[in-house]
């Protein structure tokens, strides 16, 4: 028991599958965000610049 309590706690353990995916989309979202924040605004007005 005390044995598999230990290896269930270690740091080093590798995330689970669910958790992976959690963190993935997690950073995916906060670069997104980033990404909207700083580009659409630029881009989207030098498009709509062009397209005038």
């Amino acid at each position: 028991n005390d044995n598999s309590n230990q290896n269930e706690d270690t740091p080093f353990e590798p995330l689970t599958p669910a958790e992976k995916i959690d963190f993935l989309f997690s950073k995916i979202y906060d670069l997104d965000e980033q990404l909207k924040s700083t580009k659409e605004g630029n881009s989207k007005n030098r498009i709509t610049r062009y397209l005038r």
